[in-house]
């Protein structure tokens, strides 16, 4: 049978293997549901058969729930038979500890699924646009690769500002002075509050962005938002885009924090390019891309 290459026809052959759909998984299909033809399956062995009837997905999802619910072996003869298909395993709260225990599956691509939330839309289309540096890698390729495949999609540090004034809510030296780093290139000026603050030091103008990166529950981003409107920056806009970077944050904690929109929420430990993604995408959401924002991988 001959196989069309991908970029050649509209859509692309998405498989999903799945046991229980919670509620991040409904939002997980939200991301696929625009790009190609789903399939649903429960175990690797059903999606297999696909391929026996000459059907080869482009990209087969695992959505994983718990520690070694997908077995190897299976995996395996699913790649021989396969071998193109690209893979990616959105897992859960559950399973971050999964690659210290030497059991991922080989050439899958692992992504927490509140990233995935983020930035499956951009992945997917990488791939039907038969580019970029993830899902466009052999499925042979370690994590060190990947990880060197991202770095070289690193923005370019000559980016005009985008921001006029970003306030980072930490009450650590390190955090702010490694995010100050990052989001300095789409920034004219960026203030640090913490708690021992008295906030006189502060730029006069209230910040069109905020970065908080919480030590509590997701809860408490409003009740922060709210004390700086009471404080330091009484003119400060109750809708002011928000960068929320969380430790291990539960699904019911994101959709409380998400509510209030212009918010985008990133689980540590996250890539880098991850939290530049998410820099650009709010200072796009404010109107003209900043300038000189072409990536080191393009040509």
């Amino acid at each position: 049978m001959r196989v069309q290459p991908i970029g050649s026809r509209q859509e692309l052959i998405i498989v999903v293997v799945e046991s229980d759909r919670h509620p991040q998984w409904s939002a997980a299909w939200s991301v696929l549901e625009p790009y190609g033809t789903l399939f649903s399956v429960p175990t690797i062995k059903a999606a297999e058969k696909f391929v026996h009837t000459g059907l080869f997905p482009d990209l087969i999802v695992f959505f994983q729930d718990h520690v070694f619910q997908f077995s190897e072996h299976d995996w395996r003869s699913f790649l021989a038979r396969s071998p193109l298909t690209r893979a990616v395993l959105i897992f859960n709260d559950w399973c971050e500890s999964e690659p210290r225990t030497s059991t991922q599956l080989p050439g899958v691509i692992r992504v927490h699924w509140l990233n995935w939330l983020n930035r499956g839309r951009e992945l997917i289309s990488e791939l039907r646009q038969h580019r970029g540096t993830l899902l466009g890698l052999p499925s042979t390729a370690s994590d060190e690769e990947r990880l060197l495949a991202q770095m070289g999609k690193r923005f370019l540090e000559d980016k005009h500002p985008r921001f006029a004034h970003i306030a980072v809510i930490t009450p650590s030296r390190e955090s702010f002075t490694w995010i100050h780093q990052v989001a300095l290139p789409f920034a004219q000026y960026i203030s640090w509050v913490h708690e021992t603050d008295d906030g006189h030091s502060h730029h006069d103008s209230s910040p069109d962005l905020l970065i908080i990166d919480t030590w509590t529950d997701l809860t408490a981003v409003q009740d922060t938002i709210d004390a700086l409107r009471a404080g330091t920056w009484p003119n400060l806009s109750p809708f002011v885009p928000c960068i929320v970077l969380a430790n291990f944050p539960r699904w019911e904690e994101v959709q409380y924090a998400l509510r209030r929109g212009n918010t985008k929420l990133l689980a540590k430990p996250f890539l880098l390019s991850d939290f530049e993604s998410a820099l650009l995408e709010l200072a796009r959401n404010r109107g003209e891309e900043p300038r000189n924002t072409r990536r080191q991988c393009e040509r």
